[in-house]
């Protein structure tokens, strides 16, 4: 599992949008999201990297990323 500091998500709709790309690679992904910490957290079977670029293509920042245990 991945937790992501994402900038930008404000709203329901952001976390949607986020949840939407990443099912759109990995159909059986796990997504929590925290909008007003603006955490998203991941559990697939993708790359930490292709979630960061995923999610960066959705138009949404990736500060920081780190593997959770």
């Amino acid at each position: 599992m991945y937790e992501m500091k994402v900038e930008g998500m404000d709203c329901a709709s952001c976390a949607n949008s986020i949840a939407y790309a990443l099912r759109s690679i990995d159909a059986g992904v796990e997504v929590s999201v925290d909008v007003p910490s603006q955490i998203v957290r991941v559990k697939s079977g993708r790359d930490e990297a292709s979630i960061k670029a995923l999610i960066e293509e959705a138009g949404y920042p990736v500060k920081s990323s780190r593997k959770l245990a």
